[in-house]
């Protein structure tokens, strides 16, 4: 009988020991659960980042391709030169419009000596 007990107490330990083993297991599957469900989340979410990158891509592509076809490097020269003609026009209207300014002062000047000299000569008859 001896014997007997001995071996239920070795069962009862074994049993306690696949109680706690399979406890651990169990919580181990549930974080591997846990786990995949965050993978499959994380692969949803790069999927839709991939096919949006892919997205951006294919319309850089139409809209590098449709500058290429409209000549996108000749429109930019075009601008270039027409900025460049167009600081030239500015620097030479800007020189006429300094002539035109001398021009204004001389006869401003010219005037007002013509009328300073008129004055002169009414007061040189009234005196």
């Amino acid at each position: 009988m001896v014997n007997e007990a001995k071996i239920f107490l070795q069962a009862e330990k074994t049993a306690v020991k696949i109680a706690e083993t399979l406890k651990k297991l169990r919580s181990e599957t549930e974080s591997y659960q846990d786990t995949q469900r965050n993978l499959s989340a994380v692969r949803k979410d790069l999927t839709h980042l991939i096919q949006s990158t892919e997205d951006a891509v294919k319309g850089s592509q139409e809209v590098i391709s449709l500058l290429k076809e409209i000549g996108g490097p000749e429109i930019f020269q075009k601008l270039d030169d027409l900025k460049n003609v167009t600081s030239e026009m500015l620097q030479h209207q800007t020189g006429k419009i300094s002539k035109l300014k001398t021009f204004v002062v001389i006869t401003f000047s010219v005037s007002l000596i013509a009328v300073i000299i008129e004055i002169f000569d009414i007061l040189l008859k009234y005196f």
